[in-house]
């Protein structure tokens, strides 16, 4: 099977008398662009440096991440029993946990080289869209503007510098996208690709379907197979292994663990905190798919065994199935980062979208038109990118650096000082100060709500004050329960919030976390918790804040 040729993307050239609006139109639309993303790369660089050399968890859900690298660095379990002590679930399989492992051999307890992962995945990312638009035929104006949608999504400038697996699944996918694309020995790279992406998260069976699906619908069928078949084997390899390993538990993990239950008004306050700041890409990519699969067939990639391509379609099966997936952040305790495929999806289809409609416009003459369309397209990323409410740390406002340094520098010297097992909604914190993680109350939480995990033995631990210190992010003297009866950003149950007032008292105040001791001034631990109190001011992180906002 012959690689396929890249195709011809030269736009039609109209005469020179006609051509200064579309000139002058192009002029603007880069000096505009150029002052915007100066503006915008300054910041989120900013962000990206802060997060690198900050030493705490940022996002929830990073030190679980880090617990499953150190764990793989030491040859320890990572898919244990979690109906006993530590009562934590790994919902993901383990590529980028082994691949962060790396750096916690190299670098000791960080968070700082799995950030640099992510960081870079981002990066590829935004390669990887221009790479695939040319692929297709875009110009390079085009499929530049479709990379800065990307980078332009506030989502992806929250999510790209933490410590998360989601950017670099979504990497890996789309370069097995890129290589089914190319065709030809490139399957290979493809079907490696696309399986480490399915073992880093394990809806990038979205891009490794597409393929499948694509192959298939442009009459390779011998390849498609191949590539169905191979993957298949391989992610069946790994699982049994995994299986054996584990003594069963990966799938109790990867799968079990992640049935939480399903909301739609979830759903609605996830896509509403996405997509409602960035919602014009998936209007301009939904008229990309709509023009790729209804309009002339003008993106054609000849193969050796003589049927003609369109890789056109590879990008709206990607588009349809991101956007089917995207129906998973109704899960109780989703976020955002279920979105980051989708909004990978609009971005592509979005340069789709704009090269037709230029090809539509100048095959008319419709030169003014053409520059006014150009401008209208480029006006809504411009004006996301340009707020200084919606640049690297918004909208979402909870990333403030000072508060997050705050509470580790005020909340670690007690941890250290604790002797003892210790309960902590932040995690990060107990790896820092070389405590054992006993319990990830979100992930536990949302388990003991639909049945899977009992909680009743941790309850019982609470109630006759096993653990010396209890970190939380809500206090007990106050706090009320949400719309779903949990506290604390859902990640305590009534069961446990209940437990923790009646037996815990606040020892003092870290920054944004309340740090509990047991509530009997007699007991040993409360003993251990006051000779843990340090009153250290936590030092000055100047000009962190407003680099963010």
């Amino acid at each position: 099977m012959m690689e396929s040729q890249p195709i011809d993307s030269r736009e039609p050239r109209p005469s020179a008398s006609k051509g200064y609006p579309r000139l002058a139109a192009r002029i603007v639309v880069a000096m505009a662009l150029a002052l915007v993303l100066l503006h915008f790369g300054v910041g989120l660089a900013r962000f990206c440096r802060f997060a690198i050399t900050c030493p705490y968890e940022i996002d929830y859900g990073e030190a679980v991440l880090l617990q499953g690298a150190v764990n793989i660095a030491q040859g320890q379990v990572v898919y244990n029993n979690y109906h006993h002590y530590p009562f934590v679930a790994a919902t993901y399989p383990p590529a980028y946990p082994a691949l962060c492992a790396i750096g916690v051999r190299v670098f000791g307890v960080s968070f700082a080289f799995g950030r640099v992962l992510s960081i870079l995945s981002a990066l590829a990312v935004t390669a990887l869209i221009w790479l695939i638009l040319r692929r297709v035929g875009t110009s390079h104006f085009a499929a530049g503007l479709a990379a800065a949608l990307f980078l332009a999504s506030p989502v992806v400038c929250l999510r790209m510098p933490m410590m998360r697996v989601d950017m670099v699944a979504v990497a890996l996918g789309l370069g097995g996208l890129y290589c089914v694309m190319r065709g030809g020995r490139w399957l290979i790279p493809a079907v490696a690709l696309l399986v480490l992406a399915v073992y880093t998260r394990q809806s990038q069976v979205v891009p490794l379907a597409a393929g499948v699906l694509y192959l298939w619908w442009a009459k390779e069928r011998k390849a498609a197979a191949l590539v169905a078949a191979s993957c298949s084997a391989l992610i069946l390899a790994g699982f049994l292994a995994l299986q054996a390993a584990s003594h069963g538990w990966f799938y109790r993990h990867v799968v079990v663990a992640n049935r939480n239950l399903w909301d739609f008004g979830y759903l609605r306050m996830v896509w509403a905190a996405g997509f409602h700041p960035w919602r014009f890409p998936f209007v301009i990519g939904a008229v990309g798919a709509a023009l790729a699969l209804l309009g002339p067939a003008r993106s054609e990639v000849a193969t050796s065994s003589g049927p003609q391509r369109r890789p056109e379609r590879l990008l709206v099966l990607y588009f349809a199935f991101a956007m089917l997936v995207s129906l998973t952040a109704g899960k109780i305790g989703s976020f955002v980062n279920y979105l980051l495929e989708p909004i990978a999806a609009a971005s592509v289809m979005s340069g789709v979208a704009y090269h037709r409609l230029a090809e539509i416009l100048l095959a008319r003459r419709w030169n003014i038109v053409w520059a006014a369309a150009w401008l209208i397209m480029v006006v809504p990323p411009a004006w996301v990118l340009a707020q200084p409410g919606r640049g690297p740390c918004g909208p979402y406002r909870f990333v403030n650096p000072d508060v997050i340094t705050r509470s580790g520098v005020e909340a670690l010297p007690l941890l250290r000082r604790a002797r003892g097992d210790v309960l902590s909604e932040d995690i990060g914190l107990l790896l820092l100060s070389g405590h054992r993680v006993l319990l990830d109350p979100h992930k536990m939480t949302s388990m003991s709500e639909d049945g899977t995990w009992d909680q009743r033995p941790l309850l019982a631990d609470i109630a006759r004050r096993r653990f010396v210190l209890i970190i939380t992010s809500w206090d007990p003297a106050t706090a009320v329960p949400d719309q779903w009866g949990c506290y604390g950003r859902h990640r305590w149950t009534a069961g446990m919030a209940q437990a923790i007032k009646g037996n815990y008292r606040l020892l003092r105040r870290a920054g944004d976390l309340f740090v509990l001791a047991p509530a009997d001034a007699g007991h040993p631990s409360f003993d251990a918790a006051r000779a843990a109190r340090v009153t250290a001011p936590a030092p000055a992180v100047e000009g962190l804040s407003n680099e963010c906002g």
